[in-house]
């Protein structure tokens, strides 16, 4: 591994080792893929790092073959499409894409309207309490993407190492960020200032 990396490129270029050795499809996206294509490095304020897969996969064994090579595990992604797992207190986010319509999305139970930490819904999951009874303090919301600019995946080299982007990531960050995509946004909220939010 090079020397003078930021945690979060170590950890970054780690992951991309650890899919290829199992052959995982994957791509950046959120705000990994902006950093990678706007700064050619990852942004330094961002709070983790993003990883979206479309193949259909067995995530406990996806997580299983990440905690046997030293990480841990963050958030299990109770009821939604993401899994959480932490390295050198880097969080990754695994988000897994289906199609629907046009379109790749990825839904996650997050808390309405903040109401409530995201670990509390994990202990009441926990708790075996049913997703029924839950609805009134968590809602599925995630992102969207265009398969067309989405698929294939391509390869692009990213200090010197390649690693899998959506086939027009130009496009990609435009449809989430919008036009303004280029401009670096430190107080950007993907709740409110998302162009490609989705809804369960």
């Amino acid at each position: 591994m090079k020397e003078g990396l930021t945690p979060a490129t170590r950890v970054l270029l780690k992951t991309v080792e650890i899919l290829n050795e199992f052959d995982y499809d994957y791509f950046l996206c959120n705000g990994t893929l902006l950093g990678v294509i706007r700064d050619s490095k990852l942004i330094p304020w961002d709070t983790d790092l993003d990883i979206g897969m479309t193949q259909e996969i067995d995530r406990n064994i996806l997580r299983d073959r990440f905690l046997n090579k030293g990480f841990h595990l963050n958030d299990d992604g109770y009821g939604s499409d993401y899994l959480t797992l932490e390295y050198e207190n880097v969080r990754l986010d695994f988000n897994f894409f289906s199609p629907r319509d046009h379109e790749l999305v990825t839904l996650w139970n997050v808390p309405r309207q903040d109401f409530m930490p995201r670990k509390v819904l994990g202990v009441l999951h926990r708790l075996h309490i049913p997703s029924k009874m839950l609805t009134w303090c968590w809602t599925l919301e995630g992102y969207a993407l265009p398969i067309e600019m989405t698929l294939p995946i391509r390869e692009i080299d990213f200090l010197g190492r390649p690693v899998r982007v959506p086939s027009n990531p130009e496009a990609v960050l435009a449809y989430t960020y919008g036009e303004s995509w280029k401009v670096p946004n430190k107080d950007y909220d993907w709740r409110k200032d998302g162009h490609n939010n989705a809804h369960g």
